[in-house]
């Protein structure tokens, strides 16, 4: 079911050529965006994006939830004691993922059925970049609870899994708002760290970030490395609020756990007048806590959280 009411969204939504685009849409940034290592990530200078003339041809792997593609993995790095940044092959050099911004994929646990008798599937946001060609990045949490999780994280090198997509949870648009905030927990960093690129590396996009990196302790954070180099970089356009539980190692700004206290120190009150959206993403007792619990019967979400009770609009909460 759930499978099946991605694809019914996705034929709405998304198109092969609507993907197409978008994939050509990063290209200007690919020759500045190849292949690294999962510490180093290069910015985008003005001077390079306006002068890149020619881009090398590439083509999207996923194009439409009805196509499975086995994605075989080729290195694996630990992240913190139960997360691992997982990289799978594209099918070849030439290959983008073809997933936007904030976007996701799903990956499908073969022979593995859930007790309405429909195949296991989860959704994945990508932390390699969307014009990434070669290899996708996934940073994925063991739950001992979990189905799929524990499978991925049995895999050996050189074992494949199917993948589909693409899905696009929010389309955003350069300059779409004055700023925005972002409430990472968990591997919920994933579309953050994408939402914040997607704006970071566009020079011609001018909207400011304040990103709650919420974590229990130090050592639960995940890709540290990037948001504490764009917070050097973008001293003025991005700014990291990390709020943890426990800290031995003196990373938090804020010690404690997110609080509505705390968000009205950052965000501005909901009739501020002031164009702003604010996104979320991570383990569900925080989105239940902060969005809202799911309706089982309806599959929606009740808008019950306590940035709606502090006043904000759907129009001005999101969550992927």
């Amino acid at each position: 079911m759930f499978l099946t009411n991605l694809r019914r969204a996705a034929v709405r939504k998304f198109t092969v050529r609507s993907t197409v685009l978008a994939c050509v849409g990063g290209l200007l940034g690919y020759v500045l965006f190849r292949p690294q290592s999962f510490s180093k990530f290069s910015s985008l200078s003005v001077a390079n994006y306006r002068s890149i003339m020619t881009v090398p041809s590439v083509v999207p792997t996923f194009t439409d939830f009805s196509k499975w593609i086995d994605l075989k993995l080729v290195d694996v790095k630990d992240q913190t004691h139960n997360t691992k940044l997982f990289r799978f092959a594209l099918p070849s050099e030439s290959h983008v993922p073809g997933v936007s911004h904030a976007g996701f994929v799903i990956i499908k646990a073969p022979g593995i059925l859930d007790q309405d008798g429909n195949e296991v599937t989860r959704a994945y946001t990508p932390v390699s970049r969307e014009n990434q060609t070669g290899f996708l990045d996934l940073v994925i949490k063991r739950y001992p609870e979990g189905i799929l999780g524990p499978i991925i994280f049995n895999l050996k090198v050189g074992d494949s899994l199917p993948f589909c997509g693409p899905g696009l949870k929010y389309p955003l648009k350069t300059n779409e708002f004055e700023s925005v905030f972002l409430i990472g927990g968990g591997t919920g960093v994933a579309p953050m760290i994408q939402v914040a690129r997607r704006i970071l590396e566009n020079p011609e996009d001018k909207t400011k970030i304040v990103y709650f990196d919420t974590h229990v302790s130090d050592e639960d954070v995940l890709l540290r490395e990037i948001t504490e180099k764009w917070a050097k970089e973008f001293p003025n356009q991005f700014q990291l609020v990390r709020v943890l539980e426990r800290d031995n190692s003196n990373l938090a700004t804020h010690v404690g756990r997110i609080s509505p206290e705390l968000l009205k120190k950052y965000i501005p009150a909901p009739d501020s007048g002031k164009k702003f959206k604010i996104f979320i993403s991570g383990p569900k007792p925080l989105i239940i806590d902060y969005f809202g619990d799911k309706d089982p019967a309806s599959g929606r979400f009740n808008l019950t959280g306590r940035l709606f009770k502090m006043g904000y609009s759907k129009e001005q909460v999101s969550k992927f």
